[in-house]
């Protein structure tokens, strides 16, 4: 899913939670979220831990699918902004991460469900975001993501540079959903 604002993102996860039975994530009074519920937890955005470590898993790999660079070929992009967000599972496996998911680099940024807090003040492992703030992450590069200024810099796993408004839509940015397993 593109073009959906973090907003609509965290409403998803609160219909599939309730569609399938379980308890709604998110209050929509105020868009708090109950990250690890005690029982029978629905559906959220990840964490940025979460994130990172779906894409970096266990061997700190720079990107996704390991340390080799991608090509303008493999992001879907140019250096003068032109393509689009490509069918989930386009350039599979060779772009998929260890865990085995599928486009978290230079498809479409995601949202995580933590609040931004600078790229340079939270911790390198286990990350957590802000208590409070304007802005949340966004996470594996978009297809608009290469260009001559950043290189490949925000398709890199670890990079926390990224982030917009909650209400923030644009063509290429998106979400997935997580939930705790039992």
């Amino acid at each position: 899913v593109a073009s959906v604002s973090w907003y609509g993102s965290a409403f998803y996860c609160n219909v599939v939670s309730k569609m399938l039975g379980h308890k709604e994530l998110y209050n929509l009074n105020d868009w708090s979220c109950e990250v690890y519920p005690d029982s029978d937890g629905g559906f959220r955005l990840p964490t940025l831990a979460e994130w990172e470590c779906g894409a970096r898993y266990n061997d700190d790999r720079k990107y996704p699918w390991g340390n080799e660079e991608p090509t303008v070929d493999y992001l879907n992009c140019s250096s003068a902004f032109t393509g689009s967000a490509v069918d989930v599972g386009t350039y599979s496996p060779k772009g998929d991460s260890k865990l085995g998911f599928c486009d978290m680099a230079g498809n479409v940024r995601e949202w995580c469900n933590d609040l931004y807090d600078g790229y340079d003040s939270i911790a390198p492992i286990n990350p957590t975001g802000a208590l409070s703030g304007d802005y949340n992450y966004l996470k594996g590069g978009g297809f608009d993501s290469l260009h001559d200024f950043w290189g490949y810099k925000m398709v890199e796993s670890s990079y926390r540079g990224s982030h917009g408004t909650p209400n923030l839509t644009t063509q290429d940015v998106g979400f997935r959903i997580a939930r705790i397993g039992e």
